[in-house]
Parts: structure tokens; sequence; C-alpha cells
């Protein structure tokens, strides 16, 4: 058990929920010609929601405007 400690893989949590919303934040602003939006809204709402974090309406909202079709 100490050396699967010693080895362990820390999560910074916080920095991760940061990177993710800078992603979103930043897939927002492509144009609804780039193909890869959809993926960048998928990896970025995936990574907050297995982190636990709470998607804040107006992201959220942004994001579901920027997908549809």
């Amino acid at each position: 058990l100490k050396d699967a400690e010693e080895n362990a893989t820390i999560l910074n949590r916080d920095r991760h929920i940061s990177y993710a919303l800078r992603q979103l934040n930043r897939a927002t602003g492509f144009s609804k010609m780039d193909a890869s939006r959809s993926w960048y809204c998928f990896w970025g709402v995936h990574t907050l929601r297995m982190l636990n974090y709470e998607i804040p309406d107006e992201l959220a909202k942004r994001l579901v405007e920027l997908v549809e079709f």
C-alpha cells in the first residue's frame, strides 16, 4: 500500500475545472461551420460532470445554442 500511495496520481480538481471552463468558453466563440465545436462541448461538459461541477446556467444556454442545428 505504501508503494501505491507514493506512486499515486494527484488530481488537482480546481485546475481541471478551470481548464475545462476555459475550453468551453473558447468553444462558444467557434463558427457554426466549425466541425469540432460539438466535441469541445462534449469533452468540457463531460470533464465538469466527472468532477461533480455544476455548469452555470448561462454557460449551458450558450453551449446548447452552439450545438443546435
